[in-house]
């Protein structure tokens, strides 16, 4: 039973379809959550930190040089020193991250919803979402087949009630 009038994937349909301009459901907008088991240990989580800004640059070198030939590595690298001197562009930036960072109980999330799901154009489930992997199954038919197949969508959907009641036993 769904708690809220749409699916995201509905709202982002309905309005599509008025030519309107998409806006995520409040429940996607930061707003908190009603409370329940599920989220009952929230508030005594510590908050997302924000990286060091070297560290961070560090990590975007390491990440681009096997991509990258010498002499591309070489601007990549000036401009990463560039971006991170010492009253430059990155560290405006970096204050500016971790005043959101305070501001915030997850400085991350708001962006990581749009960028990852909501703006991305490639088929989520593939390149973004986390997967399962079922043990192999030996079917004699389609049959078969189609009864595993309803069996793993149902416990999917049991699921995701028990995630909209917010009744999942939390592992603590």
């Amino acid at each position: 039973v769904r708690r809220h009038s749409y699916s995201p994937y509905e709202v982002k349909v309905k309005t599509l379809a008025n030519h309107q301009q998409w806006k995520a459901p409040e429940f996607f907008r930061g707003a908190k959550l009603p409370p329940g088991r599920m989220v009952a240990h929230q508030s005594s989580l510590p908050h997302l930190p924000v990286p060091a800004l070297a560290q961070t640059l560090q990590k975007y070198l390491k990440t681009v040089q096997p991509l990258l030939d010498d002499s591309d590595f070489q601007q990549a690298k000036k401009l990463v020193e560039e971006f991170g001197k010492p009253g430059g562009l990155g560290e405006s930036l970096q204050a500016r991250l971790q005043k959101r960072a305070q501001e915030r109980q997850n400085w991350l999330s708001d962006w990581w919803l749009h960028t990852a799901y909501l703006d991305y154009r490639k088929p989520v489930v593939i390149h973004v979402s986390p997967g399962i992997v079922c043990p192999p199954q030996d079917f004699n038919g389609q049959e078969q087949q189609l009864k595993f197949a309803a069996k793993l969508v149902a416990g999917v959907l049991d699921y995701k009630v028990q995630i909209d009641n917010q009744s999942v036993i939390i592992d603590v």
